[in-house]
């Protein structure tokens, strides 16, 4: 399988020139090129995230300017760029259904790093190529398990309620000894995944699970499930784009996703960050977890269940 990957790869890098050639035409920036490049070129490196049968080059990517999406289509040996109207606003990349399959929506780099200077950030290629494997990832899971991941959230749909936000900022970001509990929480996964002592990992897991059963009694079970949700499918993303990013600098890897673990965010975003360091967490405990994890189940629960917690 990982031949087969680096064949591809190396098929797509011969197709670049190609590719190129067609920017000029469609309109397409050099500069959102070489950030799908970028993405691209870390395929057979990140070899799925470790999830069997993920490629980032089986779902289209289309940069919108706000006038015209330009999607780039892997096709075998490089890729083709096609110009059209665009299919959604949006303002942050996503992953959307478009004529029945999957593709990775994403502002323009220039409209990113635009967006991300007024908010008194940084932006660059490596950062858009790690945004893109993290939406991609959303393309598999929606690919292949639609059902399992739509089952997180119950019979309830959170679509007409901004996605749940109003909900978690009621019971969880407004709930001071929920924050604190969560923050505890934090801290011990952070305190889990940089120690070397499995005994010391078990131990902080323990206390976990207890702070856990503590703060679930808080919550009723539709925000549980919507935390469930965040946490296995958006964690799991925010796993492959960190992933991506380490491999492009490490030094940026460790001071935005893994020295970032024990703060606290409001919102869904503090999600994105426990689902990914319980990623982490179980690539210590099993290097070989993903290969027949579905979403479907909790990610600690997991955890628990590999340190017999």
């Amino acid at each position: 399988m990982k031949l087969w990957k680096y064949l591809i790869t190396t098929a797509i890098g011969i197709g670049l020139l190609a590719g190129t050639l067609l920017t000029a035409s469609t309109g397409l920036a050099e500069e959102d090129l070489a950030c799908y490049e970028q993405a691209v070129s870390l395929q057979s490196r990140m070899d799925g995230g470790g999830f069997p049968g993920f490629l980032l080059t089986d779902y289209p990517v289309a940069f919108c300017d706000g006038k015209h999406d330009y999607v780039l289509v892997s096709n075998g040996m490089g890729y083709d760029v096609i110009k059209r109207p665009p299919v959604m606003e949006t303002m942050a990349a996503t992953a959307w259904e478009v004529d029945g399959h999957y593709e990775v929506i994403a502002p323009t780099k220039a409209l990113m790093e635009h967006l991300i200077t007024l908010m008194g950030g940084s932006y660059d290629t490596n950062a858009q190529a790690a945004v893109i494997w993290h939406e991609a990832f959303h393309c598999w899971q929606l690919t292949e398990y639609a059902d399992n991941i739509a089952a997180l959230t119950g019979e309830h749909s959170f679509e007409e309620e901004d996605y749940g936000e109003s909900m978690i900022l009621e019971q969880c970001d407004k709930n001071p000894e929920a924050i604190y509990l969560f923050e505890q929480q934090l801290d011990l996964l952070s305190d889990a995944i940089r120690t070397k002592d499995i005994d010391k990992v078990r131990e902080d897991i323990v206390k976990y699970q207890e702070l856990e059963a503590k703060r679930n009694a808080m919550l009723d079970d539709t925000v549980r499930g919507l935390e469930e949700y965040y946490t296995i499918v958006e964690g799991s993303a925010h796993y492959i784009e960190a992933s991506a990013c380490r491999l492009q600098d490490e030094q940026s890897y460790q001071e935005q996703y893994i020295d970032s673990i024990p703060f606290y965010i409001e919102g869904s975003g503090k999600y994105y960050t426990l689902g990914m360091a319980q990623c982490l967490l179980l690539d210590r405990l099993d290097e070989n977890w993903k290969t027949d994890y579905d979403f479907s189940g909790s990610l600690m629960e997991l955890i628990y269940e590999k340190l017999g917690v």
